[in-house]
């Protein structure tokens, strides 16, 4: 019982560091600009959420990969890096 507590600590421990890894990928802003379209909080933007903001409105579809109609985070910040990337080209 013991070997089979500690087992799943040193999963859950793993999965929090996998986690907090996969977030230090989050554009500079990002975040924020995200929890601001979030409008209910419930972690993931809507098609009416995002329909304030015309180019990621029109880019929706495409950014929601596992297409379930919602912009997750790390959907939404793959839009971000995309948007980074263009501005460094462009300047």
């Amino acid at each position: 019982m013991k070997n089979a507590l500690t087992s799943v600590f040193a999963v859950t421990v793993l999965a929090v560091g996998i986690a907090a890894a996969a977030d230090q990928d989050t554009p500079a802003g990002a975040d924020a600009m995200f929890k601001s379209l979030d409008k209910d909080g419930d972690q993931r933007l809507s098609k009416s959420e995002v329909a304030q903001d015309k180019a990621l409105a029109e880019e929706f579809a495409a950014l929601d990969t596992d297409g379930d109609g919602y912009l997750t985070t790390r959907e939404y910040a793959s839009q971000s890096k995309k948007m980074k990337s263009e501005e460094k080209t462009h300047n």
